[in-house]
C-alpha cells in the first residue's frame, strides 16, 4: 500500500531577522497531513541600525513610513530608521505537491493522484511588487490547487482503470534531466534473441500486438505530456501577471482502490510469469545451439593453429637459412672492413707524425724570430724612454731656474717697494734693541755709569728712566 504524498502549505511567516531570513525560508515543517513551505518572510527592523544586511536569495521590498519605495537587491544598504524591509520573497524554485483525491476515470473507478508543480517568484521588480501586494502565499495556493484538480480530472477521465498509471511522469524537469545511459552490449548468448526465433504465425501476431501496442502508449503519452503543456501555460497566462512563473507540472504517483490494484496486480504476474516461461525456454534452446556452435568453431580454431603452427616453422626454417648466409656475408664483410681500417690507420698515425714534426720546427724558428723583434723593440723602447726623461730634466731644470729668477726678481720689487714703509720698523727694531741693552744695564747693580754729561742735553738720563719704566709696563722685567 503506497502512502498518500502530504499536501504542500504556502505561507507568510513572521518575524525574525534579516539575518535568520535564509534558515526560516529553509526549514520544512510538517505534520500528519500538511508539509509546509515559507515564500515570504516579514523580518523585525532594528530601529538603532542605520544599515540592513539584506541577504542573499531573496527579493527585498523596503517601505519608508510603511510606503512602497523599491526592490533593493542584496547587500549592505543605508537605511534611516522609519525605512524597513517590510516583506523577503524568496528566489527559490518551490515545488509544491498536491494530491488529487476521488478522481473519476471513463469506467467510473475513483483513483487518487499525486500531482508536483514546479513554480518560482519572477525576478523584475513589477513581479514581485504585484505578488506581495495582489496575490500572496496562501491565494496562490489555493490557485494552484484549483489548476492541478481540473486538470488532472480532466486527464484521468480520459482513461480506463486498467491504463491509469500510463498519467505518470509525463513530464520531467529539464535542468534535472539526467543523461540516459546508453545500452551495454549483451552478451553473446542474448545477442540475436530474435534472429534465431522460428518467425511463426504466433510471434509475427504477437510482435505486431507488441508494436500496436508501443504506439497506443507512445500516442497516449504525447497527448497527456500535451494536456499538461496546455495546462501549464493557461496557469502561466494566468498567474504571470501576478508575479509567478510555473515551470513544470509532473504526475508523480496514481494510487488505484485496494481490489482493482490487486486484480491488476495478479494479472500482470500471471502474464509476467507465461513471458518468464516463454523467454527461459527460448534462452534455454539458444543456449544449447550457441555451446554445439561454440564447440564447431573451437575446433575449426585448433585445426587452423595447427596448419598455422606448421606454416610458422617452416617460415621459421627459412628465415634461419637466410639470415645465415646474410651473417656469413657480414662476417667476411666486417673483416675486410677492419683490415682496411688499420691500414687506413697506420697512414695517418705516419702522416699525422710528420706533420706534428714540421709544426713543431716552424714553431721554434717562429718563437725565435718573435722573441729577436721583442728584443729589439724593447731596446728602443728603452733608448726613447730614456732620450725623453732626459729631454724631460733639461726642461725641468729650465723651467725652475726661470721661477726661481722670476721669484728674485718679484723679491726684489717688494723689498725695493717695502723699503720706504719698513723704514720705520727697522728704527723701532733697533729703538727697542737698545733698550733691551740699557734694561740688561739697569737690572745689574754693579753696573756704574761715569763720565761727563755730554755738553749737549740729548736726554740719556731721561731716556734711560723712561726705558726703564716702558720695560717694566711691557712685562719685561
Amino acid at each position: 500500500m503506497s502512502i498518500s504524498t502530504k499536501e504542500t502549505r504556502l505561507k507568510t511567516h513572521v518575524g525574525g531577522t534579516l539575518d535568520h531570513a535564509a534558515v526560516i525560508i529553509g526549514e520544512r515543517k510538517e505534520d500528519s497531513n500538511y508539509k509546509y513551505c515559507t515564500l515570504i518572510v516579514v523580518p523585525e527592523r532594528n530601529p538603532c541600525k542605520f544599515y540592513l544586511a539584506i541577504p542573499e536569495g531573496f527579493h527585498a521590498i523596503m517601505t519608508s513610513y510603511g510606503q512602497y519605495t523599491g526592490v533593493r537587491p542584496a547587500g549592505l544598504h543605508y537605511a534611516y530608521p522609519w525605512e524597513r524591509v517590510s516583506h523577503l520573497v524568496t528566489k527559490q524554485y518551490i515545488v509544491f505537491d498536491t494530491p488529487v483525491k476521488e478522481c473519476p476515470t471513463l469506467d467510473n473507478v475513483m483513483v487518487e493522484i499525486d500531482v508536483n508543480v514546479v513554480f518560482h517568484i519572477k525576478e523584475d521588480e513589477t513581479s514581485v511588487k504585484a505578488f506581495v501586494y495582489t496575490l500572496g502565499p496562501e491565494r496562490l495556493q489555493d490557485m494552484l490547487k484549483a489548476f492541478q484538480e481540473e486538470a488532472v480530472r480532466g486527464m484521468a477521465r480520459q482513461k480506463n482503470y486498467t491504463d491509469i498509471y500510463d498519467l505518470m511522469d509525463t513530464e520531467e524537469l529539464p535542468e534535472f534531466e539526467e543523461k540516459k545511459a546508453e545500452p551495454e552490449e549483451l552478451p553473446t548468448e542474448e545477442v540475436g534473441y530474435d534472429d534465431d526465433d522460428d518467425g511463426g504465425p504466433d510471434n509475427t501476431e504477437k510482435d505486431k500486438a507488441k508494436e500496436t501496442e508501443e504506439k497506443r502508449q507512445s500516442t497516449s503519452r504525447e497527448n497527456l505530456a500535451e494536456q499538461l503543456d496546455n495546462t501549464k501555460r493557461e496557469m502561466n497566462r494566468k498567474l504571470n501577471e501576478y508575479g509567478v512563473n510555473v515551470y513544470s507540472i509532473t504526475i508523480t504517483n496514481v494510487r488505484l482502490p485496494t481490489e482493482f490494484r490487486n486484480q491488476m496486480e495478479e494479472a500482470t504476474t500471471f502474464q509476467s510469469k507465461n513471458i518468464e516461461q516463454e523467454s527461459k525456454q527460448r534462452y534455454d534452446l539458444l543456449v544449447i545451439e550457441n555451446t554445439e556452435k561454440r564447440n564447431k568453431d573451437m575446433q575449426q580454431l585448433q585445426e587452423l593453429k595447427e596448419e598455422a603452427t606448421v606454416k610458422k616453422d617452416q617460415r621459421a626454417a627459412a628465415e634461419k637459412k637466410t639470415t645465415d648466409i646474410f651473417s656469413a656475408e657480414t662476417e667476411s664483410l666486417l673483416a675486410l672492413i677492419k683490415e682496411e681500417m688499420k691500414s687506413e690507420i697506420r697512414d695517418i698515425n705516419t702522416t699525422s707524425t710528420l706533420k706534428c714534426a714540421q709544426l713543431n720546427a716552424e714553431k721554434v724558428e717562429e718563437l725565435a724570430a718573435i722573441e729577436a723583434e721583442a728584443e729589439a723593440e724593447i731596446k728602443t723602447l728603452e733608448a726613447d724612454l730614456e732620450g725623453w726623461m732626459t729631454r724631460k730634466h733639461a726642461e725641468t731644470k729650465l723651467k725652475v731656474a726661470e721661477l726661481e729668477a722670476k721669484k728674485n726678481f718679484i723679491m726684489a720689487q717688494a723689498e725695493d717697494d717695502m723699503k720706504e714703509k719698513l723704514k720705520a720698523k727697522r728704527e723701532f727694531n733697533t729703538m727697542m734693541s737698545n733698550i733691551m741693552v740699557l734694561n740688561r744695564l739697569a737690572d745689574n747693580p754693579g753696573a756704574v755709569i761715569s763720565g761727563t754729561i755730554p755738553e749737549k742735553d740729548n736726554g740719556t738720563i731721561p731716556y734711560l728712566i723712561g726705558a726703564k719704566n716702558a720695560a717694566i709696563s711691557l712685562g719685561l722685567q
